[in-house]
């Protein structure tokens, strides 16, 4: 992860400067004794002032910057410490310093578009995204987490340009691998996927989602024994993800293996209840199993938890035929 807030510039590097503290009286006497001809002294002491007044700059600039990193570190205030940073390039700092504190407000836009994506105000988190790219356009994961927005909003192809532009800055960014293999995946492209999910795993062998991802698409490319065995790999390296679990619980469904399907879907229920698919994949293998009251119940239950699903005006359909078939 990107370390937020890198070590500041020094104040003054340069011989003869003076630093915060000194007399500016004491500076200006020292300057304009070493430099200054007979006759030259006010072209001496203006530039004295300058180095003064730069010296001045640098320190209220440093002072913000500071003021800024104890603001988000210490006490969570992220819009203040982006209010900090904003004042401390309006004052005009230093190469170094504006670099600094460029790539440090990038940072901060981008933590808390990360938050708005949290909270599901992905329209707004893009706004955010916009700006830490506008602001430091060399920060991969900027590129990354904007794409992951753009695709929830159905913007793939402008996603998949972020994530292109993520890979060119950090060739060895794993994470964009398997989400420019997913978009690959469901447009179609099924051997580019493959290439992008075999990237990443290589990148890192035990990335859970790329395992899971790299699964569902050799079970549409007809290879099942080997996606169940990435299925099982997953939930060995995350057996508190739910998404693993009801994974390999489709697997073991697909296999007719309905208890061990029911024993992974309720489990994934367990770690996840917001796991939609994880409770239509249990009613569908109590269902599969004959086992047709406990498939009303499951039934019910995803309508219950999940009632604006956009299965669910069919669900309810389904359970009245089967209300009506019991009287």
């Amino acid at each position: 992860m990107k370390t937020i807030f890198v070590v500041a510039v020094g104040i003054a590097a340069c011989a003869g400067c003076t630093l915060p503290g000194d007399s500016s009286a004491t500076g200006i006497r020292v300057i304009s004794e070493y430099i200054a001809p007979a006759g030259g002294l006010d072209v001496a002491q203006t530039g004295a002032r300058q180095v003064a007044g730069a010296e001045a700059v640098a320190a209220e600039v440093e002072l913000l910057h500071r003021s800024a990193r104890e603001k988000f570190t210490e006490g969570g205030d992220t819009e203040g410490a982006i209010r900090d940073l904003t004042s401390a390039l309006s004052l005009g700092p230093g190469k170094a310093q504006k670099a600094a504190i460029l790539s440090d407000l990038s940072s901060l836009y981008t933590f808390y578009a990360k938050g708005l994506m949290r909270a599901k105000e992905t329209g707004r988190a893009c706004e955010f995204f916009k700006k830490a790219l506008q602001t430091d356009s060399s920060n991969a994961s900027s590129h990354y987490e904007y794409g992951i927005a753009l695709e929830k909003l159905g913007k793939d192809t402008d996603a998949l340009r972020e994530y292109e532009q993520a890979i060119r800055l950090r060739p060895g960014y794993y994470e964009v691998y398997n989400s420019r293999g997913w978009l690959r995946y469901v447009s179609g492209k099924y051997e580019e996927a493959l290439k992008d999910f075999n990237r990443a795993l290589l990148l890192y062998p035990d990335y859970g989602n790329a395992l899971i991802n790299k699964g569902i698409l050799l079970e549409k490319m007809d290879k099942p024994e080997e996606a169940f065995r990435l299925y099982e790999k997953a939930v060995e390296l995350a057996p508190a993800s739910g998404l693993a679990h009801n994974n390999r619980g489709w697997a073991y469904l697909k296999q007719k293996k309905f208890d061990a399907a029911i024993e992974d879907f309720t489990h994934a229920i367990k770690l996840d209840a917001g796991l939609d698919v994880a409770y239509l994949n249990r009613a569908n293998a109590y269902f599969e199993a004959g086992m047709e009251e406990a498939a009303v119940a499951a039934y019910e239950e995803f309508l219950r938890t999940f009632p604006s699903h956009p299965r669910a005006s069919e669900i309810e359909t389904w359970l009245k035929t089967q209300r009506k078939g019991r009287r």
